[in-house]
Formats: structure tokens, C-alpha cells, sequence
């Protein structure tokens, strides 16, 4: 069925069809990295706008947004090359009931602390 589905679409646009065929997802994350890299550049570039315009209330801002942005960037940029190179999770773990009850949970450590304490009390 998927066959059918692909010759027609083929047929129908093959210009489409071939250029949706030859993407390489590699190239849409290399183009994000470099997307994050100049946008961490930028970022930094207005830190050191905010630093040189020196009226105080003007300055904080324009610093905190540029940043922001570079932190974004970073972010946007990492999370590119962790899928790129494999590295990403496709399907996070859950934290369910069932950790916390085969592992012992961090509450319950401390309930059985404070009953050790309240007992020898």
C-alpha cells in the first residue's frame, strides 16, 4: 500500500517527490547548529552593546536579553547535535509508581529516618 501511495505521489509531483526523498535529516541539524552558533554570536554581541551603552536601565536589559539568547541558542544548538550524532533519547523514561517502589524514593528514606528518630526518642 505504501508503494502505491509513493508511485503516485510520483506521479503526480515528481519534483516534490524527489526532493522529499533525497533530504538528509543530518543536513536539517547541521543547518540548526549553525543557525544556534550565529545566534549565540549575536547574543554575545548584545551582552556587549548592554555593556557599552552604560545608562543603567537600558543596559541591564539589553544584557539580560542578549543573554538569554545566547542561552537559548546554546540550548537549541546542543539539542540539534545530540539528535545529529545519536546521542538523544527518542522516548524519555517515565518516572512511574513502579521506580519509586522497587528503588526506595527519597521520601521514603526520610519517613523511615524520622521514625528511627521518634522511636529512640
Amino acid at each position: 500500500m505504501l508503494d502505491q501511495i509513493e508511485r503516485a505521489l510520483y506521479a503526480e509531483d515528481p519534483k516534490f517527490a524527489s526532493a522529499v526523498r533525497s533530504t538528509d535529516p543530518q543536513v536539517h541539524y547541521r543547518r540548526r547548529i549553525w543557525k544556534a552558533a550565529i545566534g549565540s554570536a549575536l547574543g554575545l554581541f548584545v551582552v556587549l552593546a548592554g555593556v557599552i551603552v552604560n545608562t543603567m536601565p537600558i543596559s541591564i536589559v539589553i544584557s539580560v536579553a542578549g543573554f538569554l539568547l545566547m542561552v537559548t541558542c546554546c540550548a537549541w544548538g546542543l539539542a540539534g547535535w545530540k539528535r545529529m550524532n545519536g546521542v538523544a533519547d527518542p522516548a524519555p523514561r517515565r518516572r512511574g509508581r513502579r521506580q519509586k517502589a522497587a528503588g526506595g524514593g527519597f521520601m521514603e528514606r526520610l519517613e523511615e529516618r524520622w521514625r528511627r528518630r521518634h522511636g529512640e526518642l
